[in-house]
């Protein structure tokens, strides 16, 4: 169907339902179509000026609009409007293609391209004795993947369904060509029991597309279908290239992280379905962590250029020899090759990676599986050759246009590199998608939530859980999102089970309550995973003193944080902390409280955890602790004891040099926080400064040191014990004052907390004592009298029990190395 304003069908003298001739100027490929007259009837005369159609749905590329009786619109004299089966058939589609070619990698929508591009159509008018009527057509099904064996199985009242709904087709008369595709509704039973539903975006689902495979005579372009002259002929299934999404009125959603990676892939893959640019093998290899999103990408980018999707685990592949995992890749090539145009994708390709790979520790020559991956890419990847040649190997290989693509495109995903290290080198292109950030995880809960728009308190509900789930990938959010819905609905009753109406009504459903509870079970999921990085829970109450260290850790951390507008003009924002001081000082509680108080994620990493006895390990732990780290962001990495990872250099005992590989591969992962990122930071905590390497102590890196010690003055010693006792319940008669001037002069944060927790212990011992008159005589506490009361006597006991950790001595010791490293 080809909808043109009434000037159009005045000036060709022709009538509203007539035959006409459109013809692609650009790629000279005609068709015969019915023309629709759009403008509706009025009562009034419609003024001669043409007015702008409606403005074009969002991420559509082709202009396309919804025309209703009472419309008052005005349709340009020279705008045509094409169905998406007669765009396809003439061409149209190609323009896309180009328009993703010359806009490569640019930072829009992967749906929004140049909306000025246009194409040339050229209609005439054409008499009925022009067209002749065809006396044979054959026709085949558009084979699509899993489900187009079954065809040849169709039972035959299933058979007689699809032949009456072809007759129902061809009963108002069509015009075909060979090499058309046309599409016919069928009854919903009869697709889901023998075909797969059309999931493209089709208008309806109960769509299957055919293709025309001949028409005779042979001789003319085109030719009318007549239900008493012609013979039609239903033969098997056949492989075709779709119609793109962008013909349609619908896209895929796509969420701005999947977006970057959609639009490269696009442009990458776009050359190849052009009939103009040269044929390009290319072979993708999809990077990210599990449930990022990968197989989501490849399948946007599919629907967007209408191609098939073959999809394998690779763990299927996986033989019991090297030679048998050969040969099942090449039988995975054969079969994606039946449904070309078509995207191979190969999920958890690092199974093969590690086939091929080997041991570590051996050497070997060429891997078997690589070298035949690169054969089937070249065999397999895209190729054209004359229509002639591909009809005298296969009749049912028939294309509309002077080339024939046989292609498979290659997608392989990994969860990460070192995987497949063994194949990196057959891939043309490599892709990495980071798990999403704060905004992205947002966007991600809400779509997932089905609701756009959310009433304030449901939106702060929303943030504050995108704020609290770093590094969970959307696979994760699906699940949280599926939580609150379940904890919506509740138990099961009558009233609940009913269908709501609408998405809205859908989302008024939710409450903050259902967002609070779901967090919770994200928490408790994620509690027990190594290495998550967690909001911890330590606030400035509990840390007693240190307000000079504390300020100068805010000034580098909040600071940015908090003014992201002042640290826009290309400065290298200085991020990394050192505290050092004796052990029992309270270094790590202070970056736990930073964390808490500036509302970032915490990493903390032990020293002796990252070293691997394995060759290479080290380093590589190293790197994905970084990682794990800018995908958590805003984050806080805290390496307590440092010194035993990044020692001096030249120094180590060891003798492969591994430490001094570490601390090399520590000083890069450094280097490069302060690039692209304000939220990121390095909190280090030693006991032994002088034994760390000294690149990691120079500005850009450790660079504000920060001594945390402990000071003589009683002050001190108070807040410190009010801090850890405040949770208490203390006598009336309790001095804190006088317990911090009767504590030595170098009693340390930890001696004061085994103080507390030894005093808290003999006020249970006295509470127990008084109701347990013996062993044999054992009463039970009663809940109103389970309140345990610490008086004054039981700290001076445990102050006569304890002796302090660190030494006068070693304290001048340390107090000699401030003076060393901060003068």
């Amino acid at each position: 169907v080809l909808g043109v304003a009434s000037s159009v069908l005045r000036e060709l003298s022709i009538s509203s339902g007539s035959w006409v001739l459109v013809r692609n100027a650009e790629r000279n490929v005609s068709r015969a179509a019915k023309v629709l007259v759009l403008d509706p009837p009025l009562s009034n005369p419609v003024s001669s000026e043409p007015s702008s159609p409606p403005s074009p749905a969002p991420r559509n590329f082709f202009p396309s609009c919804r025309v209703s009786p009472p419309s008052p619109c005005v349709f340009d004299s020279l705008v045509g409007y094409v169905s998406p089966l007669l765009a396809f058939n003439l061409g149209i589609h190609l323009a896309w293609l180009e328009t993703i070619v010359t806009a490569g990698n640019s930072e829009s929508s992967p749906y929004a391209f140049d909306k000025t591009a246009s194409v040339l159509l050229r209609v005439e008018a054409l008499d009925d004795t022009q067209i002749k009527v065809a006396s044979h057509m054959r026709v085949s099904y558009v084979k699509i993947p899993v489900l187009s064996s079954s065809l040849d199985n169709t039972p035959r009242n299933r058979q007689e369904e699809v032949d009456a709904a072809l007759k129902l087709y061809f009963s108002g008369g069509k015009c075909m060509a060979t090499g058309d595709l046309f599409s016919v509704k069928l009854p919903s039973s009869t697709i889901t029991d023998f075909y797969q539903r059309f999931h493209y975006g089709m208008e309806s689902e109960d769509t299957v597309l055919f293709k025309v495979l001949s028409l005779e005579p042979s001789t003319e372009p085109f030719l009318r279908i007549d239900q008493n002259h012609t013979a039609l002929v239903l033969s098997g299934s056949v492989p075709s290239s779709l119609p793109p999404l962008v013909l349609k009125q619908k896209s895929s959603w796509c969420s701005s992280l999947h977006a970057p990676a959609v639009r490269e892939l696009l442009s990458l893959a776009a050359p190849c379905f052009h009939p103009n640019l040269s044929p390009l093998r290319i072979s993708t290899l999809i990077l990210g962590p599990a449930g990022v999103g990968k197989r989501t990408v490849a399948r946007l980018v599919a629907d967007a250029l209408g191609i098939h999707v073959v999809e394998y685990n690779c763990y299927e592949l996986v033989g019991a020899s090297e030679g048998k995992t050969a040969l099942a890749l090449e039988h995975v090539f054969k079969v994606a090759s039946r449904y070309s145009p078509v995207i191979l994708l190969l999920r958890r390709f690092g199974a093969l990676g590690e086939k091929s790979g080997g041991s570590p520790n051996q050497s070997q020559g060429p891997s078997r599986v690589a070298a035949l991956l690169k054969s089937c890419i070249t065999k397999y990847g895209y190729s054209r050759q004359p229509v002639e040649d591909v009809i005298s190997e296969n009749s049912e290989n028939v294309d509309a246009y002077n080339n024939v693509t046989s292609s498979v495109l290659l997608i392989a995903t990994a969860e990460d590199e070192a995987s497949v290290k063994s194949l990196r080198h057959c891939f043309t292109h490599e892709i990495s998608i980071d798990t999403p950030d704060e905004a992205q995880r947002l966007e991600l809960l809400q779509h997932f939530l089905g609701c756009t728009e959310l009433t304030d308190e449901l939106l702060l509900g929303a943030k504050s859980i995108s704020s609290q789930t770093a590094g969970l990938v959307p696979r994760d959010l699906k699940a949280v999102a599926a939580d609150i819905s379940a904890f919506t609905v509740g138990p099961c009753d009558d009233e609940n089970s009913k269908i709501l109406s609408s998405s809205r009504d859908h989302c008024k459903r939710f409450s903050p309550e259902c967002f609070e509870k779901a967090l919770e079970q994200v928490k408790k999921r994620t509690a027990s995973a190594i290495g998550t990085p967690k909001v911890p829970n330590v606030k400035w109450e509990d840390i007693g003193g240190l307000e000079n260290v504390k300020r100068a850790i805010l000034d580098t951390v909040q600071v940015p944080l908090v003014h992201r507008e002042l640290f826009t003009s290309g400065l290298r924002q200085r991020s990394g902390v050192m505290l050092y001081g004796p052990p029992g000082t309270g270094k790590t509680l202070l970056a736990k409280a930073v964390a808490t108080e500036c509302s970032l994620n915490f990493l903390s990493v032990k020293g002796p955890e990252v070293i691997n006895m394995f060759i290479g390990e080290s380093e590589k732990n190293v790197r994905e602790l970084f990682q794990k780290a800018r995908g958590a962001r805003p984050c806080v990495i805290f390496f307590d004891e440092l010194d035993a990872l990044a020692p001096a250099r030249g120094a180590s005992g060891d003798s492969g040099g591994v430490m001094d590989r570490v601390v090399s591969q520590l000083l890069a992962e450094i280097d490069g926080l302060g690039e692209n990122t304000q939220d990121l930071f390095v909190i280090g905590a030693t006991n032994r400064p002088d034994l760390i390497d000294s690149a990691l102590l120079r500005p850009g890196r450790f660079d504000k040191l920060l001594y945390v010690g402990i000071s003589p003055d009683p002050t001190y010693r108070e807040k410190v014990l009010s801090a850890l006792s405040r949770k208490f319940d203390l006598d009336k008669d309790v001095s804190l004052g006088l317990l911090a001037r009767k504590c030595p002069d170098n009693f340390t944060g930890a001696d004061m907390y085994a103080l507390c927790a030894d005093a808290w212990m003999q006020a249970v011992k006295r509470k127990v004592h008084m109701h347990f008159l013996s062993p044999r005589d054992i009463l039970f506490i009663e809940e109103d009298d389970s309140t345990v009361v610490v008086k004054q006597e039981d700290f001076f006991q445990a102050l006569a029990e304890l002796k302090p950790s660190l030494s006068l001595q070693e304290l001048a010791k340390y107090e000699r190395l401030r003076v060393q490293l901060q003068g």
